[in-house]
């Protein structure tokens, strides 16, 4: 039996097999942000960008490159968030500072750390059946501090034919006659 651990290698086979979880399937992600000065607000990230309720407003925000985390912005209010942090400007003038995510509000889920093993296993069996086994085990732990893993394994069975191929025949030649008697001498003329 030979072994082989592949790791991240299996990534594109354990995402094309695992089947994503209601959790996982989640678009969109709440947060609700606790800042000084008891100011607070809410924020909705989506996959192109970021909805905040500011008060009675509702404003959304396109995401904009950042040196450091992530920023969102519709060029008046622009939102700048650091993993669990955050804080927001309006007009180029901080309105909300040293916001912190309140892990109890969230709604939704957002994966911190995912981490995917794996391994391939070949078996053979008399020449002829190949069994190969792939499994994945997805771990994923969210902020909020859960930890799910999802196993998945792939047996595939190839089946091959052996085919024998005669040698050919060998020709060898034929053994010499075995010598006779040695022929008595002849006397010649000479």
């Amino acid at each position: 039996m030979k072994t082989v651990n592949i790791g991240v290698l299996l990534l594109p086979v354990a995402l094309a097999t695992i089947p994503l979880s209601a959790e996982a399937q989640v678009s969109r992600t709440t947060y609700v942000y606790q800042c000084d000065e008891g100011g607070t607000f809410k924020a909705e990230f989506v996959p192109e960008g970021a909805v905040v309720y500011l008060g009675n407003e509702t404003l959304t925000l396109e995401q904009i490159p950042a040196a450091s985390g992530a920023r969102y912005s519709d060029g008046s209010t622009t939102l700048y968030t650091k993993e669990n942090e955050a804080f927001v400007e309006v007009d180029g003038e901080t309105v909300l500072n040293n916001c912190t995510v309140q892990l109890d509000s969230i709604e939704g889920s957002t994966e911190a750390e995912t981490t995917i093993d794996g391994s391939v296993t070949e078996e053979s069996v008399e020449g002829e059946t190949t069994t190969l086994e792939e499994s994945a085990t997805v771990e994923s732990t969210r902020l909020e501090g859960t930890t799910t893993t999802e196993q998945t394994t792939i047996q595939r069975t190839e089946t091959t034919q052996q085919t024998t191929t005669p040698a050919p025949a060998q020709t060898t030649p034929a053994p010499a006659p075995s010598p006779a008697a040695s022929p008595a001498p002849v006397r010649a003329l000479w």
